[in-house]
């Protein structure tokens, strides 16, 4: 199925104390819809002990026209774009009740063998199952989000917890976008109208490890950059405008 579209409602554990939809409820959401895509390929977290393929995502890019509220209903539609050896990209559409697009969103994926954690190389049968359809939601391509040249002016720092891991077990990478906004400062939050987020993964981050995420303002965009303690690696950076 090269276009594959699921409906959800919005839940109240999925909104803020202003009535949000919460920026890592709406990456999860995209994952959903993504995951049940896979799984109707048969390539899916079900099927890894016959495929031994896992995905693994490397980038956001999201913009959102309007933003949902507690049960509010949208559907995301989502498709396989473009495969490049050993990488593969997907965007969304997400639509209103009406419809209308509300949002878009493309993601950059790599497939990792569950047993030897070498990249695999994205084969002819995978694509076949997949379909890949050839429109992107955006005119340009994904670009490397390079950490904030000035000074950061906040700072969170978080060990991880088992809740924030997942099947591949390490950090679920909807909780690298929670992390973020704990690092906003909090006149920032409480008056956030972002319509547009980009996110970078680099480093896995494993349970109990501590990290540190950093705040810092350049260019009318509120970069979050999580590192170690010791700040000697980098782990991921988020991008809010």
């Amino acid at each position: 199925m090269p276009v594959f579209k699921k409906t959800f409602t919005i839940r109240y554990e999925d909104v803020d104390p202003y009535n949000r939809l919460t920026p890592s409820s709406l990456t999860r959401y995209l994952l959903d819809v993504g995951s049940a895509h896979s799984d109707s390929c048969g390539y899916g977290y079900n099927d890894i002990p016959v495929t031994h393929a896992v995905w693994i995502i490397l980038n956001w890019k999201i913009e959102l026209y309007q933003t949902p509220h507690y049960a509010d209903q949208i559907t995301i539609c989502t498709w396989a774009r473009k495969a490049v050896r050993t990488f593969c990209y997907r965007d969304y559409e997400i639509l209103n009740e009406k419809n209308q697009v509300i949002g878009i969103a493309t993601s950059k994926w790599v497939l990792i063998h569950d047993q030897t954690r070498k990249i695999m190389t994205i084969s002819q049968d995978l694509l076949d199952a997949y379909g890949l359809v050839n429109r992107s939601v955006f005119s340009d391509e994904i670009q490397k989000l390079k950490e904030p040249t000035g000074a950061y002016t906040n700072q969170f720092d978080y060990s991880i917890l088992r809740r924030d891991l997942d099947t591949n077990h390490h950090v679920n990478n909807s909780n690298y976008v929670d992390f973020a906004c704990e690092a906003l400062p909090e006149k920032i939050y409480e008056n956030m109208d972002f319509h547009h987020m980009e996110v970078m993964y680099k480093k896995q981050t494993l349970y109990q490890e501590p990290i540190t995420c950093l705040y810092a303002f350049e260019n009318g965009k509120h970069y979050v950059v999580m590192k170690s303690r010791d700040l000697s690696d980098l782990h991921a950076i988020v991008v809010f405008s």
